[in-house]
């Protein structure tokens, strides 16, 4: 079963993991994912670059009580975020009825959660969990 290696901050140090075929790690210099596909881990040609990993991030969001057709917004720190990438948002399972939220890229490395009460009244969201994910 493939093993996960660890993060490396650059070549020299993915070329010092130690792993078999099939085994991987994150390159953060490159924000790359690679895979060991070869038998010698400390040779740059028994590893293959697998494509950008995701970044995201998740963060405790305490929206205020918002009026009926208002909007609040509040954000989430994903570092590599930048203006221009397109955000999935994973809301927590019990949002209240009545709430939209969109997402976007506010500022770099920042996703900023906007929420639109839809009903005719002020609706309180509790305190949750969001979650963010960016797609470059």
């Amino acid at each position: 079963m493939p093993s996960y290696l660890g993060t490396a901050t650059s070549q020299g140090t993915m070329l010092t993991l130690a792993g078999r075929p099939g085994d991987w790690c994150k390159r953060s210099d490159l924000g790359t994912v690679w895979m060991l596909v070869g038998a010698v881990p400390n040779l740059i040609g028994s590893w293959s670059e697998m494509g950008l990993y995701p970044l995201s991030g998740s963060a405790t969001l305490d929206f205020p009580s918002i009026a009926g057709g208002g909007t609040a917004e509040l954000t989430i720190t994903v570092t590599g975020a930048a203006a221009g990438d397109a955000v999935v948002l994973g809301p927590p399972a019990a949002l209240e009825a009545g709430l939209a939220a969109t997402g976007r890229v506010s500022a770099a490395d920042t996703v900023t959660v906007r929420m639109h009460n839809t009903t005719g009244g002020a609706v309180n969201p509790g305190s949750a969990t969001w979650k963010a994910r960016i797609v470059k």
